[in-house]
């Protein structure tokens, strides 16, 4: 495979026409197969071992960052071209974007995945839609995504972040007919709702929290529901 890190624009248009060009050929729900898809699995594998002996979470997702650039060219044409082959270098590179926060990325890879019911990569126990939710929703949850009130009021409205809303509202909207366990879909209505509190759109943060607490009622939204209602009915008043 070209330089690794250095791929020139040649380089990375010759590997989207060629997995472009297999993917084509590539019966849906078949074993991808072809030489495109054998030398990247071979990179994917050696990729992996230096993922296995880095120890920091910060270095592994340097590692993945780098890499990436090696690998989205293939995965750019087997979307464009394919038919839902089974691949797993599409798989894994889906969760390395979600991974290293290349969000849009990684839900427009999902997407494909979904539309074509298409595996997980094998080391992973969870489903894809699964996958899509929670490598997309508990960085969020973890890095202290809420809603802080004081005195009755929303006090952190500034945390609102609509591109954030959007992705996890498309999430939901690709995921939505996939079965997962009801606390993981909890965990995605929570993170709606709560970028929907912060934006002021009090009525939808209720709808969106409420749908988190049928699905797990130990989800960590019922007092977010009660101030809510309560500074709706104040501001009706």
């Amino acid at each position: 495979m070209t330089s690794k890190n250095n791929m020139s624009p040649a380089a990375k248009l010759r590997q989207k026409k060629l997995a472009a060009k297999a993917a084509a050929k590539a019966p849906h729900g078949k074993q991808q197969t072809g030489d495109a898809y054998a030398l990247h699995m071979a990179a994917l594998a050696e990729a992996r071992q230096q993922l296995s002996s880095a120890q920091s979470m910060d270095r592994k997702i340097a590692i993945k960052k780098e890499k990436l650039t090696e690998f989205l060219p293939y995965v750019e044409g087997a979307i464009e071209n394919g038919n839902g082959a089974q691949d797993q270098v599409i798989a894994n590179i889906m969760v390395w974007c979600l991974d290293v926060g290349e969000i849009d990325t990684g839900i427009h890879i999902a997407e494909y995945m979904l539309k074509h019911g298409m595996d997980s990569a094998d080391q992973y126990q969870r489903t894809v839609p699964a996958i899509l939710v929670e490598e997309t929703i508990d960085p969020a949850l973890k890095d202290g995504l809420t809603v802080r009130w004081s005195d009755g009021k929303i006090t952190n409205a500034s945390d609102f972040n609509a591109k954030r809303l959007a992705q996890f509202k498309m999430v939901e909207t690709l995921t939505r007919d996939h079965d997962m366990h009801d606390q993981i879909r909890a965990k995605l209505f929570k993170a709606i709702g709560s970028y929907e509190a912060l934006a002021g759109k009090l009525t939808q943060a209720v709808e969106s929290f409420e749908r988190a607490l049928k699905l797990d009622s130990n989800v960590g939204v019922k007092k977010h529901v009660e101030r809510i209602h309560a500074l709706i009915t104040k501001q009706s008043a």
